[in-house]
């Protein structure tokens, strides 16, 4: 997994995915939130 983004060139910063995947956590929680008030 480590030096994917390396190998094929796509340098992603450590600051670009660590908001990434703060989005897709975000995200996640959100659809949590709205099913559970659907529920």
């Amino acid at each position: 997994m480590a030096g994917d983004a390396l190998s094929d060139g796509n340098h992603v910063t450590i600051e670009e995915r660590a908001t990434e995947l703060v989005a897709q956590r975000s995200a996640e929680i959100h659809r949590t939130a709205r099913m559970l008030r659907a529920g």
